[in-house]
């Protein structure tokens, strides 16, 4: 019997490396699926890879998937992504993310299956013409998918009825993490003393957000978050931002409040990193102000770390935080960039509460192995193997 093959698409290389390629390298190794893989050279999460795909298996065909809104660079990557399509013959194309999707269904072939998954719905938060083009654009994809997969409740919700019977909502949490890597109990004492020491943390409450400086990830009501607190409350606090720019979306940010934020005597900026967790092991709380989101994996390494997390009460992010019992959710509707009080009070609850803390931490870590990237492996494996008979 020849193999099966699956052909995934992915509009950033850095996602596929870090969310999607322990997926394909298990479809490999355990079942003998050939994996191919279309993604663009460039990377918005950079780092270096540790593995090299095509040793491992893995196929690569670089296409570069435009994660804008010009109409014309999608259609030339949708001509290159359905060539590729017709060279690998694929018994199943899944594309995961909504730029990925568009390209990939604008010319779609009605001999080719394709699945879609969306990591969050992005025109149930947005407005004006933004939500309008965004809406088209999604439910383009919905029309054109033999599958529709969601992560998040909210984001089943939206789904339209006569596209119910085509769309699946992930029950695992997300795509999940490692767990061996994400262990509070991994990092020694002398470890995370020592990590202090060179990031000159004295006794402070030290917060931390992981995750591309966009606006729509809150990126800058985070700034205006710490810089609140660090008038409030001199040299109390230290920030830890784990991440980077993106060079298409704006952080929210004059240049003036980002050069006070990242030249901040207690910021820290680590750059894109694979040490996600050992950075985490010395945050107390985690900050993540998001309002677009399928499931976060920023949130899922946090919670998995045992840190209490405040972020809002929107799709994704409350699927994975629930308030008063590992962190505090805050109405979207009643905060603005400019006044985070919300945010600051749930913060201060936290850092100024032993006993609230210690129970945030305590329910965090109880729950944890729901956070594990295999329940994501697991049921994705589930649906080939149902679909494709491996």
């Amino acid at each position: 019997m020849s193999k099966k093959k699956i052909l995934f698409i992915v509009n950033d290389f850095g996602s596929f490396s870090i969310f999607i390629s322990e997926l394909c390298l298990h479809l490999v190794r355990e079942y003998g699926v050939e994996v191919s893989v279309i993604l663009p050279r460039s990377k918005v999460i950079e780092f270096e890879d540790k593995l090299d795909y095509r040793s491992a298996g893995i196929q690569l065909h670089f296409v570069n998937i435009t994660r804008g809104f010009n109409i014309f660079r999608h259609l030339l990557a949708s001509l290159k992504i359905n060539k590729i399509i017709k060279t690998v013959k694929p018994d199943l194309v899944h594309a995961h993310f909504t730029a990925a999707i568009f390209s990939t269904v604008l010319f779609k072939s009605r001999q080719v299956r394709i699945w879609g998954t969306y990591h969050g719905l992005g025109y149930v938060v947005s407005s004006g013409f933004r939500k309008v083009l965004l809406k088209w654009i999604e439910s383009f994809g919905f029309f054109r998918l033999q599958k529709i997969i969601v992560l998040n409740e909210m984001d089943y919700l939206e789904i339209p009825s006569v596209y119910k019977s085509r769309t699946i909502k992930a029950t695992s949490i997300g795509l999940g993490c490692d767990l061996n890597q994400f262990d509070f109990n991994r990092f020694t004492a002398k470890d995370k003393n020592s990590l202090k020491l060179r990031l000159n943390i004295q006794d402070q409450i030290v917060l931390a957000f992981t995750g591309r400086f966009v606006y729509f990830k809150g990126f800058d009501l985070v700034a205006k978050i710490f810089i609140k607190l660090t008038k409030k409350y001199p040299d109390t606090f230290k920030l830890i931002l784990i991440g980077g720019k993106d060079p298409f979306h704006s952080t929210g940010l004059t240049r003036q409040e980002e050069k006070d934020l990242f030249e901040h005597p207690d910021v820290c900026h680590t750059g894109f990193t694979r040490e996600v967790d050992k950075y985490l092991s010395i945050a107390d709380i985690f900050v993540f102000p998001s309002k677009k989101e399928g499931v976060p994996v920023s949130i899922t390494e946090a919670l998995a770390m045992g840190l209490p997390t405040v972020t809002f009460n929107s799709r994704g992010c409350n699927d994975l935080v629930r308030n008063a019992y590992n962190g505090f959710l805050i109405d979207p509707n009643n905060t603005i960039p400019e006044e985070p009080d919300a945010f600051i009070e749930a913060i201060e609850q936290i850092a100024f509460n032993k006993e609230l803390y210690t129970k945030l931490h305590k329910n965090a870590m109880e729950d944890r192995d729901k956070l594990s990237r295999q329940h994501f492996i697991n049921e994705q494996v589930l649906w080939y193997k149902k679909e494709l008979n491996l």
